[in-house]
C-alpha cells in the first residue's frame, strides 16, 4: 500500500470529468440507502435494476476492504448501471455495497470485542436479509472483505452464496498457512508485517497516534480522527491469530534486507515499525480452522503488482484441487486496489479487471445472445470442465492460461473518507464517450475518497 497527495491535479480534472456521469440522471439506478442490520445502521450504495417480472434475478453484495469505504466499488457499479440502462436484457439486478461496519457512522460499536471475523460474517447475513436477499446472492470483496467474503462462503449454513469473487486475498486458508507453518512464505511474511502493528487494541492512538499521524501523512488528510480509525483498524484485531495466523515480527536487519531487495515497496512496512516499535516475536497460528474447501463458484483476482499481498506466489498457486473444486485465478498488471486512477498499467488493464467480475457474475448482461461476449475482458484464463480446477498463472497442477501482457507501474495510490451521499451514471452515446467516462468514475472515486477525508 501506498498513499499519497501527488495526484491532486488529475483529482481536480476528475472532478470536471464527474459531471459527464449525470449527463442523464434520470436513468441513474444507482442511490444511497440506510439499512437496519444487527440492530446497527449501515449506509449503502444500492444498484437497482427491475426488468419484469418474468427477468431472471441476480442478488450481488460487495464488501470493502481497509482503509476503503464502499465509494470503491463505484467505478464496477457505475458500469453495471450504465450496461442496464443501455442494453436490453432480461435481468433484474439488485446490488448492495454498505459502508462495513466500524466505517458507517451508525454501524461503529465502541468495543474491540464486536470486531472479530464471526460478527462481520452475521452482519453480512443480515444486511442479506434487509435487502430482501431471501434467495441467495453473489458475494464480492476485496482486502479485509475479500478476506470476510472467503469466511462467509466457508460459513453459509443456508447456502445462501451462490458464487464468490474475491480481489486481492486469496483462499485464507492458505494465506494463514503463508504466515506461520510448515508451509510459511517468508517473503509474504516480511509483506504482511505491518499486521502486527495494527492488530493491538489501541493501533491508532498508541504513540501519540503515531500510526494514523502516518496515514495522514500518507494523503488522509489532517481531519483523520483517530478514534474513528481505530474502529477500522480493528478488523485486523478481529482477525489475526484468529481466522488466520499473525506473522512473526522480523529483525531490524531482515527489514533492512527487504528494503534493499524490494526498494520502495518496503516503506510501508518500515513506516509502521517507527510509528509502533515492536519486539522480535515468533508467528501466531490462527485459533480456529474455519476455512477449508469452497465449493461455489469462485474468482480470484490477482495483481501482479500487489506489493502486500504475493497473490502469485507459489503458496496461492500450488493448491490442493479438491479445495477449490469451481475456481479461476485471473492475474492483472495491477497493484492492490484495481478500479483507483493509476493502480493499473493503463486505464484499458483496469477495464479489464472490470469486465472480467461482469462476466463472471452478470454473464447474461455482457452476451449478445449470439454466444459471443461483448465486453472487452482478456481471455487469460482457461476454462475447466467436470469442476476442474483453474489457475491463469500455470501454477497449479491442473491449471493452464497466461498472464496478462503489459507492463506494471508497481506502487498503488490510495485514500479514503467518507462515502457521497448520491451516486450517478450516465447513457453514453459511443464507445469512445465509454471510455471516457469510464476513466472518469475511477478518477472520481479518487477525488471523492480524498475530499470527503479533509471534512469528516
Amino acid at each position: 500500500m501506498k498513499f499519497s497527495n501527488s495526484h491532486q491535479a488529475a483529482l481536480l480534472l476528475a472532478w470536471l470529468l464527474s459531471t459527464m456521469i449525470q449527463i442523464h440522471p434520470g436513468q441513474a439506478a444507482l442511490t444511497t440507502e440506510n439499512l437496519l442490520a444487527n440492530n446497527l445502521n449501515f449506509t449503502c450504495t444500492v444498484l437497482n435494476h427491475t426488468a419484469g417480472d418474468s427477468a431472471d434475478v441476480k442478488n450481488i453484495m460487495l464488501l470493502h476492504g481497509f482503509p476503503m469505504f464502499r465509494v470503491w466499488w463505484l467505478p464496477l457499479l457505475s458500469m453495471w448501471d450504465e450496461l442496464l440502462t443501455t442494453r436490453s436484457s432480461n435481468i433484474t439486478v439488485h446490488a448492495v455495497a454498505c459502508d462495513l461496519r466500524g466505517y458507517s457512522p451508525g454501524a461503529s460499536p465502541d468495543n474491540v470485542e464486536d470486531y472479530d471475523y464471526p460478527i462481520f460474517a452475521s452482519d453480512t447475513f443480515s444486511l442479506a436479509e434487509a435487502a430482501g436477499f431471501d434467495d441467495g446472492f453473489d458475494l464480492l470483496g476485496h482486502d479485509h472483505g475479500a478476506a470476510l467474503a472467503w469466511y462467509v462462503a466457508a460459513n453459509d449454513p443456508n447456502g445462501l452464496v451462490k458464487s464468490l469473487t474475491s480481489l486481492s486475498v486469496p483462499h485464507i486458508g492458505l494465506m494463514s498457512d503463508a504466515l506461520c507453518g510448515e508451509n510459511v512464505d517468508e517473503d509474504q511474511v516480511t509483506a504482511s508485517n505491518y499486521f502486527n502493528q495494527f492488530s493491538l487494541v489501541d493501533s491508532a492512538t498508541v504513540n501519540n497516534a503515531s500510526l494514523t499521524q502516518m496515514f495522514q501523512a500518507y494523503g488522509f488528510g489532517d481531519s483523520l480522527d483517530p478514534e474513528s480509525f481505530q474502529k477500522m483498524l480493528w478488523w485486523y484485531n478481529g482477525s489475526l491469530a484468529k481466522t488466520f495466523s499473525m506473522p512473526r515480527i522480523l529483525s531490524d536487519e531482515e527489514v533492512a534486507a527487504y528494503e534493499e531487495k524490494v526498494g520502495e515497496a518496503a516503506s510501508f512496512v518500515m513506516g509502521t515499525r517507527q510509528a509502533i516499535p515492536m519486539e522480535e516475536r515468533e508467528c501466531i497460528p490462527a485459533s480456529e480452522d474455519v476455512v477449508g474447501t469452497i465449493s461455489v463458484p469462485t474468482l480470484f483476482i490477482c495483481g501482479l503488482s500487489d506489493s502486500a499481498l504475493l497473490c502469485n506466489n507459489s503458496y496461492v498457486t500450488d493448491y490442493p484441487p479438491d479445495l477449490l473444486p469451481d475456481y479461476e485465478h485471473a492475474n492483472y498488471q495491477c497493484g492492490h486496489d484495481f478500479f483507483l486512477e493509476g493502480n493499473c498499467a493503463s486505464m484499458e488493464e483496469t477495464q479489464k479487471v472490470m469486465d472480467k467480475i461482469t462476466m463472471f457474475v452478470l454473464p447474461d448482461l455482457v452476451s449478445d445472445g449470439s454466444g459471443s461476449d461483448t465486453v472487452s475482458a482478456d481471455a487469460e484464463t482457461d476454462g475447466a470442465a467436470d469442476g476442474e480446477a483453474v489457475n491463469a498463472t500455470g501454477g497449479s497442477p491442473d491449471a493452464g492460461g497466461s498472464e496478462t501482457d503489459g507492463t506494471a507501474d508497481g506502487a498503488a495510490d490510495n485514500s479514503t473518507g467518507e462515502s457521497p451521499e448520491a451516486d450517478g451514471t450516465s447513457d453514453p452515446a459511443s464507445s469512445a464517450t465509454k471510455s471516457v467516462i469510464h476513466s472518469a468514475v475511477v478518477m472520481v472515486t479518487g477525488l471523492v475518497v480524498f475530499v470527503s477525508t479533509l471534512h469528516r
